[in-house]
């Protein structure tokens, strides 16, 4: 999955020339910036909080241990 979801955290863009048009959107509408910024923050939280991270890797390293003992 990506962090950025278009329109809510984020805005894509598939060329040059739409970099520059999503720019001047955010240039025009302080609060789309805004709500694009507090989405993202919160997305980041959620995904990339250190005890989010820890639990995930000690999973991963408990899946491994398990494996490698019924090699």
């Amino acid at each position: 999955t990506t962090l950025i979801e278009d329109g809510r955290t984020g805005l894509h863009s598939q060329d040059t020339s739409e970099l520059i048009e999503q720019l001047i959107r955010l240039y025009r509408a302080p609060s789309l910036r805004r709500d694009l910024s507090i989405a993202g923050r919160e997305e980041a939280a959620k995904r990339y909080d250190w005890s989010i991270i820890h639990d995930r890797l000690e999973g991963l390293y408990q899946q491994a241990e398990n494996h490698s003992s019924t090699l």
